[in-house]
């Protein structure tokens, strides 16, 4: 049953795609789009992506909200570096109740100048405000996956679905809420993570932005419970120091300057606190 509803739906798509086409109406008369317009981002812009996944051996489900809170440029300026604050939420079939996280990381997208890779642009005016779409859809009858970007959102859906008789899965990432600056679109989902999830414990950062010298004033809760961890711009590990004192005083003169963060850990490496350290 499931390859027979696979082949009507995986035909109707693409003959929808053909009679759209053909129809050049100026919905899909649209001029390709730069890979600077799918991935032209700014600070403050918050996008919801929810993704599924089933197969024959379980599923799993996600929503992650995202928060860009730094942007900048290679010297060449031909790649864009976004840095994302992320809370995730994560459920499986193994493990049913919902899972929270939430950290740090740096992507990047190089050659803007150049035309985004797409088989057709279309604007639909009931999604993402009428935001022109870039579509990528591949067909093999027992494989579809499609592709669509929208311009200032980047990927907004990744549809994957593979039948064989011995074996099938079929995934769906998808874009469900954004808001850049006033405009906004979709349903928002509050994505419930406590920045102190397991107690009231406080932290002083300062100066912050530095230049030579950051002070951390942990209190007492913290001597030698905790480590103090610091991240680059692109996620890795640089330092962690057990705290072992009330204050520590860190020489950063020697890192180039950016967005890096701070994690408080505890000894089962749980993640008490996280937050930015600006270093210019």
């Amino acid at each position: 049953m499931k390859s027979i509803d696979h082949f009507f739906r995986s035909n109707f798509l693409a003959l929808l795609l053909l009679i759209s086409l053909f129809l050049g109406s100026s919905a899909w008369a649209q001029e390709y789009s730069t890979r600077g317009e799918i991935y032209d981002f700014d600070i403050g812009d918050i996008f919801q992506i929810e993704f599924w996944e089933t197969s024959a051996s379980g599923g799993h489900s996600d929503i992650d909200n995202i928060e860009i809170v730094d942007k900048y440029y290679s010297e060449e300026e031909d790649t864009v570096f976004y840095t994302r604050y992320i809370k995730h939420k994560y459920s499986s079939s193994d493990y049913p109740e919902w899972q929270y996280s939430y950290y740090y990381d740096t992507v990047y997208y190089y050659d803007l100048d150049n035309i985004f890779d797409a088989d057709n642009v279309f604007i639909d005016e009931e999604l993402y405000n009428g935001r022109k779409i870039s579509q990528w859809l591949y067909d093999a009858g027992y494989l579809l996956i499609e592709n669509r970007f929208a311009d200032g959102l980047g990927e907004v859906k990744y549809h994957y679905d593979f039948w064989h008789p011995e074996e099938w899965g079929e995934s769906l990432r998808k874009l469900t809420y954004y808001k850049k600056g006033e405009e906004e679109w979709g349903n928002h989902q509050i994505v419930a993570v406590d920045n102190n999830p397991q107690n009231d414990l406080q932290i002083k950062v300062y100066p912050n932005p530095a230049s030579e010298i950051i002070n951390f004033d942990f209190g007492d809760k913290y001597t030698n419970y905790y480590q103090l961890q610091i991240f680059s711009p692109l996620g890795s590990l640089i330092k962690s120091i057990l705290i072992n004192n009330n204050t520590i005083c860190l020489n950063i003169s020697h890192l180039n300057s950016g967005v890096y963060f701070y994690r408080i850990v505890d000894q089962k490496e749980n993640i008490q606190i996280t937050d930015k350290l600006l270093i210019k």
